[in-house]
C-alpha cells in the first residue's frame, strides 16, 4: 500500500533539466551503509488534513530562436508568503566597474533577482531534502549519553537564552547536541520526540556565500554566472540565466549530500555514523543545462531531472502540475514577446483540474443527479479550467476535490493511530481515478459494502453540491469572492494590511495564489542591445502605513500589470521623471 500511494517519481514529470540530456562525467558512490535500508521509525505526527504542497515560484529563459527579437528573453515570480510592508525593495546599484537592477531584502548586499548590462537571473526553490531524523539509541533514563559507533557518547548541552517582551529576565533551553544534530523535542507529546535533526544548515558555514550575487552584479558571461553560483550553497536555488550575447540556461544550483537510494526518506538508525551523508555532490556535477536543443529553460519546483541523474535525491515537496505545464505552453510558443511572458506570469489555467476534474467527471452517476443538480454538472463539463476571479466552476471544483480525496484515503485515516502518515500527492489520486477506478483504495471502510471510484464520486459530489447550495444561487458569488484572499501586515494588523483582494489564481496554477501565498515579484527582461525590462511586487517602497509608497504598485498587481523598469545608465540619467529623491551629507 505505501509503495502504491507513495511512489517517487511521477511517470508525467517533466524535469527542470530536459529529459535525456547526458551526464558527462563519473559519479561518486555513497559510502556503504552500516544498516539495511529500511524504515525503522516514524516520526509520530498527526495525518495531515491534506496533501502537502508547494508555494509555487516559476522562472524560464527563451532563446533568440523563439523570440520575435531574436534576443532572449528572461523571466521570474518568486511564490512567498505575501506581508505588508513588502517582502523585496526594488533598486539600483551603480558602481565604477557594475550597473545593476533589480530586488532584494533589508539586510543583504547586492541584487538577489535582477539584471545588469549583461545579463539577467533570478531563482525558484529547488526542493531537495536536506534534513534527515535519526533515532538515538539512550543508555541512560536522563538521555545524557548514547551509542555510537559501538561505544557510547556523550550529549553536548547547549543552553540556550531566549528574551520574552515583559519579562524582567529570559527563558532559557537546554538542548541536547549529538554528532547528529541537536535533540528538537523531548516531550512525548511532540511529533519529532527524541529524534536527532540532521541538515544541511548544521554544516559549517561558507564564508563567501553573498559573493554569489556580487559575482552576478559583475558578470558579463555565462562563465562568469557559473563561476559566481560556485560560492552559493543553501537553501538550493534554481538559478536562471540569459545574456546579450544569446546564452540560456538554468542550474540547480546548491550543496548537497551524496545518498543512497531512499535515504532519508526514513528515519534512520542513529548508532553507527555509516548512516549517514558520506560527502557532498562535486559542484560541477549538480544538474545544470546550457542551450538545450528546445529553446528554453525553466522551473516551477518540480523535479530536477529524470531517473538518469547519476545521484540520488528525495523532497515530498516537488510540483507535479505548474512545471509540466510551463514546458507544454513554452513548447508550443514562437515569436515570443515581453507581454507573451507576462501573460504567461499571469496564467490561471491548472493542469490539476484538466487532468483531474475528468476522471472525477466520469465516475459520477448522473442518473442520482436532480433536474436542478444536472446543469452545475454540465456547467463544470464546459470549464476551461481556469481559475479566474469572476468564474464559480474553481469553486465547485476545489470544494468536490477536498471531498472526494477525503473520502478516497479513508484509509490513511483509518492508520491514524498505529501508522501516522502524509496524505498521497494530487497526481497520484488522479492518476487511480483515470486508470484504476476499481482500486481496492476507493472502498468506503466504514460501510460492507466494496466501493469503487464511481461511488466515492457521486457521494462527493453530491455532498458538495449540498454544501455550496445556498451559495450557488447568490449572484455575485465567485472564486475571489469565495476564498478572500488577503495581504497581511507583518503585525497581523487589519487596518494596516489589504483584505479581500479580487485576484484569481490557483496552487497548482502559474499564477499560483493560494492562501496568503503569491508572485512576491514579477518580472521580465528583454535582452537586447538596449535591455529593456519590467516587473512589479504587491506593495510600495515603505514600510511606513501612513506614507504614499506603502503600498505603491498593488492595485496593478491585482490588476497583473507591470511597471517599465528605469535602468537608469548614470546618476545623471533623466530619461524619465525623478519620484522621489533624498540626499544624503
Amino acid at each position: 500500500m505505501f509503495k502504491k500511494l507513495y511512489p517517487e517519481i511521477n511517470p508525467k514529470q517533466s524535469p527542470v533539466i530536459p529529459t535525456g540530456t547526458p551526464w558527462n562525467f563519473k559519479a561518486t558512490k555513497p559510502a556503504e551503509k552500516a544498516v539495511a535500508q529500511e524504515a525503522i521509525g516514524l516520526i509520530q505526527h498527526k495525518v495531515y488534513e491534506k496533501e502537502r504542497g508547494v508555494l509555487g515560484s516559476n522562472n524560464w529563459a527563451v532563446a533568440g530562436s523563439k523570440t520575435l527579437s531574436g534576443k532572449p528573453i528572461l523571466a521570474n515570480d518568486p511564490h512567498l508568503k505575501l506581508t505588508l510592508p513588502s517582502i523585496w525593495f526594488e533598486l539600483q546599484i551603480h558602481t565604477p566597474n557594475a550597473n545593476i537592477y533589480g530586488v532584494s531584502v533589508p539586510g543583504l548586499p547586492g541584487v538577489l533577482m535582477g539584471f545588469n548590462e549583461h545579463f539577467a537571473w533570478g531563482e525558484t526553490n529547488v526542493g531537495h531534502d536536506v534534513n534527515d531524523w535519526y533515532q538515538i539509541s539512550w543508555t541512560d533514563e536522563a538521555k545524557t549519553s548514547y551509542q555510537y559507533n559501538g561505544g557510547i557518547k556523550k550529549v553536548k548541552l547547549v543552553i540556550d537564552s531566549i528574551r520574552v517582551r515583559g519579562m524582567d529576565r529570559p527563558v532559557y533551553d537546554t538542548v541536547r547536541w549529538t554528532e547528529w544534530g541537536p535533540i528538537v523535542y523531548d516531550s512525548k507529546d511532540s511529533d519529532w520526540q527524541g529524534l536527532a535533526m540532521h541538515w544541511i544548515g548544521h554544516e559549517a558555514p561558507n564564508p563567501n556565500e553573498m559573493m554569489t550575487f556580487l559575482g552576478l552584479a559583475k558578470g558579463k558571461n555565462h562563465e562568469d554566472y557559473r563561476k559566481a553560483l560556485t560560492n552559493y550553497d543553501f537553501p538550493a536555488q534554481n538559478f536562471v540565466f540569459a545574456a546579450k550575447d544569446g546564452d540560456i540556461a538554468i542550474t540547480a544550483n546548491g550543496k548537497y549530500p551524496i545518498k543512497n537510494k531512499e535515504q532519508g526518506r526514513y528515519v534512520q538508525d542513529g548508532s553507527s555514523s555509516k548512516n549517514g551523508w558520506s560527502a557532498f555532490i562535486p559542484r560541477d556535477q549538480v544538474p545544470t543545462t546550457k542551450n538545450p536543443k528546445r529553446g528554453f529553460v525553466s522551473s516551477a519546483n518540480q523535479h530536477s531531472t529524470d531517473p538518469s541523474y547519476p545521484y540520488y535525491y528525495n523532497s515530498p515537496y516537488f510540483d507535479h502540475y505548474r512545471g509540466r505545464y510551463l514546458n507544454q505552453r513554452l513548447s508550443q510558443m514562437d515569436s515570443i514577446t515581453a507581454k507573451d511572458m507576462m501573460a504567461l506570469q499571469n496564467d490561471n489555467f491548472s493542469l490539476h483540474a484538466s487532468e483531474g476534474l475528468p476522471a472525477m467527471l466520469a465516475q459520477v452517476d448522473t442518473t442520482q443527479l436532480s433536474a436542478l443538480q444536472k446543469p452545475i454538472y454540465d456547467k463544470l463539463k464546459a470549464w476551461d479550467f481556469r481559475f479566474d476571479k469572476d468564474k464559480v466552476e474553481p469553486v465547485i471544483f476545489t470544494t468536490w476535490w477536498d471531498k472526494f480525496y477525503e473520502m478516497a484515503f479513508d484509509e490513511v485515516m483509518v492508520f491514524k493511530d498505529s501508522l501516522p502518515i502524509l496524505k498521497p500527492e494530487k497526481w497520484r489520486v488522479v492518476e487511480l481515478t483515470a486508470n484504476s477506478p476499481s482500486d481496492l483504495i476507493f472502498d468506503d471502510k466504514k460501510t460492507p459494502e466494496r466501493e469503487t471510484a464511481k461511488q466515492i464520486a457521486t457521494a462527493s459530489f453530491l455532498a458538495t453540491l449540498k454544501e455550496l447550495s445556498t451559495d450557488l444561487m447568490k449572484p455575485d458569488f465567485a472564486w475571489a469572492t469565495y476564498r478572500k484572499f488577503s495581504i497581511m501586515h507583518l503585525g497581523r494588523i487589519p487596518a494596516f494590511s489589504r483584505m479581500d483582494l479580487p485576484v484569481g489564481g490557483y496552487g497548482q496554477a502559474l499564477n499560483a495564489i493560494a492562501g496568503g501565498n503569491g508572485p512576491s515579484w514579477r518580472m521580465v527582461v528583454e535582452l537586447g542591445d538596449e535591455i529593456k525590462a519590467y516587473g512589479l511586487y504587491p506593495g510600495g517602497q515603505s514600510g511606513n502605513p501612513g506614507s504614499r509608497f506603502y503600498a505603491t504598485d498593488l492595485d496593478k498587481w491585482v490588476k497583473g500589470e507591470y511597471n517599465e523598469l528605469f535602468f537608469m545608465k548614470n546618476a545623471e540619467d533623466n530619461r524619465k521623471p525623478t519620484l522621489c529623491s533624498i540626499e544624503i551629507n
